[in-house]
């Protein structure tokens, strides 16, 4: 229960009183005086009593109102970030075949395949990344506050390619922190082991997102985001005839 609740009955009867006190004093004075007077003085004496729980119910009141609409008001005075640019991190991807122990490893380039990709293959690995809130990962408080949302695309030219939308600019330490936080992500864990298929001859291959090798790569480029998104799109709709 509110405290106001309290002091306004209390209000309401020692007013009551006041007025009874008034009307009686005022009514009995010609036959007894002396409790005409007493109830005078009663009925001063409430005056500064009802003055205190007046005040009391409006402070009250004030503090309530300004605690419910707090919330709202900070709400409404926070800003709100808009997204200031996106970045795009490239980097390769491998089919390899044979695992490793009984057959040798073989690896092959990224476009080449991609062509033993279906639909579900495709949408396995890019939601391997995109459902799982990489952005958490990031340790770095001030990088991590500045970005808005990490997507990852498979793309037909053998790449991965991930679009970070950022609502501040990034230091350069931070993009090369960001390009180490990728290629960790790369290599140890993300992608190492944990894709298994099957194409559709029924051969078994997995994909790795790195190669030990110096050819493995991983980088920022600067590609029209329209272009890239008009390539993804052409990507999911075309289908051979």
């Amino acid at each position: 229960m509110k405290k106001n609740t309290y002091y306004i009955p209390i209000f309401i009867v020692t007013t009551l009183l006041q007025f009874l006190f008034l009307v009686i004093g005022v009514s009995i004075t010609d036959t007894n005086s002396n409790t005409s007077l007493t109830l005078g003085i009663l009925f001063f004496l409430l005056i500064p009593i009802n003055i205190i729980l007046l005040i009391l119910i409006l402070v009250t009141k004030g503090k309530n109102i300004k605690i419910q609409k707090l919330p709202n008001e900070a709400l409404n005075k926070q800003p709100k970030k808009d997204i200031l640019k996106s970045y795009i991190i490239e980097f390769p991807f491998y089919g390899v075949r044979g695992d490793g122990d009984e057959e040798e490893e073989v690896y092959f380039e990224g476009n080449k395949t991609y062509k033993w990709f279906d639909d579900s293959i495709i949408e396995a690995i890019n939601s391997s990344w995109n459902e799982s809130n990489m952005t958490d990962f990031i340790f770095e408080k001030e990088l991590k506050s500045k970005i808005q949302d990490m997507q990852l695309f498979i793309c037909t030219d053998g790449t991965c390619k991930i679009i970070i939308s950022i609502f501040e600019e990034l230091t350069a330490l931070e993009k090369e922190y960001l390009l180490d936080f990728v290629r960790g992500q790369a290599s140890d864990g993300w992608g190492e082991g944990n894709f298994d298929f099957e194409d559709s001859n029924g051969k078994s291959f997995r994909i790795s997102f790195w190669k030990k090798d110096n050819d493995w790569y991983i980088k920022y480029i600067d590609e029209d985001m329209s272009t890239l998104l008009f390539k993804k799109f052409k990507q999911i709709t075309e289908k051979d005839c």
